[in-house]
Parts: structure tokens; C-alpha cells; sequence
């Protein structure tokens, strides 16, 4: 009992404006998961109350705190924040009824996805969008493929740079097939998402990580189907 009014203090300056305008406030808010384990749902909870209707740098701000938050955290605090915080964001990103949820959940978790470069990051964002994602652009809903698609290239490539070269090979062939599988969606707007995401992806990561061969095929799927889809 308490704790009561301490715990609604903390919660009213984790989504104060103010608070996350500047760097220190966001650091702040992020040591707050850091408190106490069951105060990270709480202050999850308060959060997602806020995305709908924040702007957009507030929503880029939660960004950097949920991923402060779980590059300090270990043990039982690094799995609330990933499963209960990153990997219910990724969820609800696929799972939102509108666009405008989808975008507002996916400007929060692209800070995340921009941090690749840093020690765990990609395998993080494999072991959390696996069982989501892979599904997912398969359902028969296209309003979910499409938030899918949108994600799956914001996040491409998904990879464990820890695994072996075989393994990382399998999986970055998947990734090609499930974006030539998503340029035949029955789904116009799902075709839109899979054109631009291709195109990203070829001005990205050719010749590094996309083989001439499979660019080629990609390509030459846009400028003999695609480029004459007349839906679109």
C-alpha cells in the first residue's frame, strides 16, 4: 500500500512528454525497468496507453527507452522486457485493425530495429519475430500480411551472425523466397508493401547479402508482372 503513490509517480513521468524530450528523461524512464519486476508491465501498460494518440517523436522516444531498457537488462528482467514489452509491440505491429495502430506501434519499435550494428540485436529480433512473423504472412487475413510484410522488410535482414555460414544461408533464403512469394499476393495493397520492400532491399544489401541470381529473379518479376499489374 505504500508503494502506491511512489509507483503512480514513476508510471506519470514514464509517459510525461516533457520527461522524454530530453536525453536524460529517457534515461531515466529506462532505469525505471529496471526497478522492480513487476513494474515492467505496469509501465508497459502505461506506455501502449500512449502510442495511439502521442506524436511521433514520443514514439521514437519510447523507442530508445524500451531499447535502453533491455540492453542494461539480465536474468528475469531481460525476459520481461522482451517478451512482455518487444515481442507484445511486434505482436500488436502485425495484429493492429488499423494502419494508423500498425505505423504507431512500428515507429516505436524502428529505433530497435536501426540498432543491428550493436553485440545481440540481431539475434534478439530473430528469436522475438520468429514466431510471429513467419505465420503471419501467411494468414488468410490481408490487413495482418500486409502489417507482416510491412514489418518484415523494416526488420530484413533477420539473422544470427552467432550461427553457422550453412544456417545463416537457409534462413537468408527463406527471407528471398518469402519476399518473391509476397510480390504474388492475392492482396493489392500486400504487392505494394513487397515492391517497395524489394526495391530497399536490392538498394541495401546488393551484392553483400542478395545474390545476382535471386536479384535478378526478383527484379525481373517486377518489370515483367508487377510493372503491368493493372489492379495497381
Amino acid at each position: 500500500e505504500g508503494v502506491g503513490p511512489l509507483k503512480r509517480l514513476l508510471l506519470h513521468c514514464a509517459i510525461r512528454p516533457l520527461v522524454l524530450r530530453c536525453p536524460e528523461g529517457r534515461k531515466l524512464v529506462a532505469y525505471f525497468f529496471s526497478l522492480h519486476v513487476p513494474l515492467i508491465a505496469d509501465l508497459h501498460r502505461a506506455v501502449k496507453s500512449q502510442i495511439p494518440s502521442c506524436r511521433k517523436s514520443q514514439r521514437e522516444a519510447y523507442g530508445e527507452v524500451y531499447f535502453r531498457a533491455w540492453r542494461a537488462a539480465s536474468g528475469v528482467y531481460l525476459e520481461k522486457i522482451e517478451e512482455g514489452c518487444l515481442q507484445d509491440l511486434m505482436f500488436h505491429a502485425v495484429h493492429a485493425s488499423s494502419t494508423m495502430m500498425a505505423t504507431a506501434l512500428r515507429q516505436v519499435l524502428d529505433y530497435t530495429h536501426q540498432q543491428k550494428r550493436q553485440r545481440g540485436v540481431d539475434q534478439m529480433l530473430l528469436r522475438l519475430y520468429e514466431p510471429i512473423l513467419w505465420r503471419s504472412l501467411k494468414v488468410a487475413n490481408p490487413h495482418v500480411r500486409r502489417n507482416a510484410a510491412t514489418l518484415f522488410v523494416e526488420a530484413f535482414p533477420l539473422q544470427d551472425p552467432t550461427k553457422p555460414m550453412v544456417e545463416l544461408d537457409t534462413l537468408l533464403q527463406m527471407q528471398f523466397e518469402a519476399l518473391a512469394s509476397l510480390l504474388r499476393d492475392s492482396a493489392v495493397a500486400v504487392r505494394v508493401v513487397a515492391v517497395q520492400g524489394v526495391c530497399r532491399v536490392t538498394a541495401l544489401y546488393f551484392p553483400e547479402l542478395l545474390p545476382l541470381q535471386t536479384a535478378r529473379g526478383l527484379l525481373l518479376q517486377l518489370v515483367h508482372e508487377l510493372a503491368h499489374d493493372a489492379s495497381a
